[in-house]
């Protein structure tokens, strides 16, 4: 019995399998600190946080008070807030660094959707020296 097709199929069963685990588990990333970044004030903006869990919050600071129920159920609450503010609302996504990538793939895309809402900006950590 030839064992050479044998052989091919199981290199090519390994490589698929070591590309397959590479991207389900990608490597976390090492976001650098903003150099030249200019302070912005909260006035006439939406400021939603994001922790190491993944849930959402209303606000300047996690807590049970400003937890949303569910993703559907902040993106209505901004949209709300953007309809009863006088201008155009900014929302500012503040994520935890041990926060998943796709926890805030998945707010900024939700956040999208809405029609009153301003430029989404990402908050960045300030270097400090």
């Amino acid at each position: 019995m030839d064992m050479a097709p044998m052989i091919d199929v199981t290199f090519q069963l390994l490589i698929f399998f070591m590309l397959t685990n590479a991207l389900a588990n990608p490597a976390a990333m090492e976001v650098p600190e903003a150099e030249y970044g200019r302070g912005v004030t909260l006035e006439g903006q939406q400021l939603i946080l994001v922790d190491a869990e993944g849930n959402y919050y209303l606000g300047d600071a996690a807590g049970d008070q400003n937890a949303p129920e569910s993703l559907a159920a902040l993106v209505e609450e901004v949209e709300k807030n953007a309809r009863a503010a006088r201008q155009t609302l900014e929302v500012i996504v503040s994520a935890h660094r041990d926060a998943r990538h796709r926890h805030v793939r998945e707010l900024v895309e939700a956040l999208g959707a809405v029609g009153d809402l301003g430029p989404i900006r990402i908050g960045v950590e300030e270097k400090l020296n």
